[in-house]
């Protein structure tokens, strides 16, 4: 796991989505979308939905993105 994708998966969960967070963020979206994909395989789970009609999340992301916000800065 690095920081980067970290980052990336709180940026698309403030945006609600992997288009807006991409445009925020100044990344394209299917390198965006790859990195995300990376986190998942690493972290072995399952973090968000993913469907036409955008991004759903899991129990899985919520209990991560909890732990990520609530750490604090380093």
């Amino acid at each position: 796991m690095q920081y980067r994708h970290l980052y990336y998966f709180v940026e698309i969960i403030e945006a609600g989505s992997f288009s807006q967070a991409a445009r925020t963020i100044h990344v394209a979206q299917p390198a965006l979308s790859q990195q995300i994909s990376e986190l998942e395989v690493s972290l072995g789970v399952a973090l968000l939905q993913r469907s036409a009609r955008g991004i759903r999340p899991t129990y899985r992301r919520e209990a991560l993105r909890g732990s990520l916000l609530a750490s604090p800065p380093v």
